[in-house]
């Protein structure tokens, strides 16, 4: 086989689809660097076929896809449980897409790139609690005219009643001068 050309055939197409689709829901990197790694990850993945025959070609190049990142962003970051994880929510915040369009599993990274993806360390807030909110009343006139006659509908046909008063409260919280605004 061809390791420049993955086998043809509907298997095939549908491995390079899913792929291709998986890189553009990344949002990471150019349509030509998408086009780079879609190629190397169906070369991988017809490599794996060779030594498994019989493999789904989609499964095969996605578990590739995975095993790139994960290897990439090994030698990017400090180790962390979920490294790809974090790698990809650090190439989002850092806008990598918009400034460094071919960086995402290229060879040569670029300095800058490699210092703001090594500053963003997205983490847990240190010291984050739970906390509970009291439900407070509102701070409506209007509650008393509207809320009294629907707690009898309420008895009777509580989902419609429930919408009606869901519908009416949200359009008085639009009401000019509505403190939830």
């Amino acid at each position: 086989m061809n390791h420049n050309a993955p086998e043809s055939g509907p298997e095939w197409a549908e491995a390079r689809s899913r792929v291709r689709v998986y890189l553009q829901a990344l949002q990471v990197m150019s349509p030509a660097q998408q086009e780079r790694v879609l190629a190397l990850v169906l070369q991988r993945a017809a490599r794996q076929q060779e030594e498994s025959p019989g493999a789904d070609p989609t499964a095969l190049a996605m578990k590739e896809v995975r095993t790139l990142s994960e290897q990439w962003f090994d030698l990017l970051l400090v180790q962390h449980e979920r490294v790809a994880v974090t790698g990809l929510v650090s190439l989002l915040a850092i806008d990598a897409r918009e400034k460094w369009p071919e960086a995402f599993l290229a060879q040569e990274i670029p300095a800058d790139f490699f210092h703001a993806l090594r500053e963003c360390d997205p983490r847990a807030v240190p010291g984050l609690r739970v906390a509970s909110m009291v439900p407070q009343p509102f701070d409506s006139p209007l509650d008393e005219a509207i809320m009294l006659p629907l707690e009898g509908l309420s008895k009777v046909r509580l989902p419609f009643v429930a919408k009606v008063a869901a519908f009416v409260l949200s359009g008085l919280s639009l009401w000019p001068g509505n403190r939830l605004r």
